[in-house]
């Protein structure tokens, strides 16, 4: 009888620590407006052993300084794009409000700098140009760098995408990546290896259920796998993960826009075909 309750134990904890291997690390990097940047770190305190019990998750963030902006950078941007390369942190474009808040009738300006923070310094330093002053696009890591996918300037979505690289002796290099097959902003993106992933937001100027695919390593072109069911979700969230071979696709969030409420739909991909929508149908 007791060697029947270790085993039934065992095996409890045996099928929590198959869980535990399963956690992921999103990390989000993003200037927020008003009187500093942030750099949000998720740290999971976990290993993936049978006998180790779980720790809590703990959130890490640190207030990094607006030294070194300039002009109206100074007041935050968002909907930028950012990368962290060989542990630098990159920032590029964004929009803001300088003058008046939008509700009050201020003006939206888009930018174009490439902001690098210099840890040794402690401040914020120009360090190049996009070639439009652009925003709500997608940053998304890859093996050889990041890709800034997408976006918008003030007159037009883009559908243009960069490969971005940068190394403290040769600064930052942006290089013409196959473009998308159409000009998206809003939208979000995730990558797993060389495979990236993007869905919904403003496709041509419309609210879009796509979902859009490349292998870095391999493919010329972008491909489109079958849309999201439901309504088209603008600024989802969307995260990549492989398991057990077949890859997974988990589109969170975002709104339809006009009239409609914004809704919180929860949607799992598996190599383009749905498993589970937010309703629980198979």
């Amino acid at each position: 009888m007791v060697n029947d309750k270790r085993q039934i134990m065992n095996r409890k904890t045996l099928t929590k620590s198959k869980l535990l291997c399963q956690s992921f690390l999103p990390v989000w990097l993003a200037p927020l407006a008003k009187s500093a940047l942030f750099v949000l770190s998720l740290i999971i305190l976990t290993a993936c052993t049978e006998t180790q019990k779980e720790q809590p998750m703990k959130i890490n963030i640190t207030t990094l300084t607006t030294q070194g902006l300039e002009g109206d950078l100074q007041k935050g941007v968002s909907a930028s794009y950012a990368a962290l390369l060989n542990g630098e942190l990159l920032v590029a474009g964004g929009c803001n409000f300088p003058d008046k808040l939008g509700f009050e009738g201020g003006k939206k300006v888009f930018y174009d700098e490439i902001l690098h923070f210099n840890k040794t310094q402690n401040q914020w330093q120009t360090v190049g140009k996009l070639p439009e002053a652009a925003a709500y696009g997608v940053s998304v890591a890859i093996p050889t760098g990041y890709l800034w996918i997408g976006g918008q300037t003030a007159t037009h979505s883009l559908a243009n995408c960069y490969k971005v690289q940068y190394s403290k002796e040769k600064g930052i290099t942006l290089t013409s990546f196959p473009s998308l097959p159409e000009p998206l902003d809003n939208f979000a993106g995730a990558s797993i290896g060389s495979k990236v992933f993007v869905a919904g937001g403003s496709a041509s100027g419309k609210p879009s259920n796509k979902v859009y695919y490349i292998d870095t390593a391999t493919d010329k072109e972008w491909h489109r796998l079958p849309d999201f069911p439901e309504e088209p979700s603008v600024q989802p969230v969307l995260v990549a993960m492989e398991q057990e071979g077949d890859t997974h696709l988990f589109l969170l969030g975002g709104f339809f826009g006009g009239i409609l409420p914004a809704c919180l739909p929860s949607l799992l991909l598996c190599g383009g075909i749905v498993c589970n929508n937010n309703n629980g149908k198979k």
